[in-house]
């Protein structure tokens, strides 16, 4: 059963207002969010200051007030120049071959 057509133009009526009441509610979002967009743009003379997060005016603080969390500076022997870098290259050659000596005449010996 199809409807007569006066129930028909009111559907269509109801439909219309419904449409422009989502209309009019997307563009009151819009609005609205442009206005609180500008209030963080803005400054604070503007008419929409009142948008703007509130900023706690905080004494300023010396940054050596507050405790150091990092590791503590570790004291290093300094780089080797090229000729203590020779040196002991051959300091130690000379320690292993003299603790290869050893155990060879260790081994020799036997128990």
């Amino acid at each position: 059963m199809r409807p007569q057509g006066g129930a028909l133009r009111r559907a269509d009526r109801t439909t219309g207002a419904r449409r422009l009441a989502l209309r009019a509610g997307r563009f009151a979002a819009v609005v609205a969010a442009a206005a609180l967009l500008a209030g963080c743009a803005a400054g604070p003379d503007s008419p929409f200051a009142v948008f703007q997060p509130r900023v706690p005016d905080l004494p300023k603080v010396d940054p050596s007030a507050y405790p150091n969390l990092s590791t503590p500076d570790v004291a290093r022997k300094p780089t080797l120049t090229p000729e203590a870098q020779a040196k002991l290259q051959k300091d130690l050659e000379r320690v292993s071959k003299d603790q290869g000596n050893s155990v060879l005449q260790s081994i020799e010996k036997g128990p």
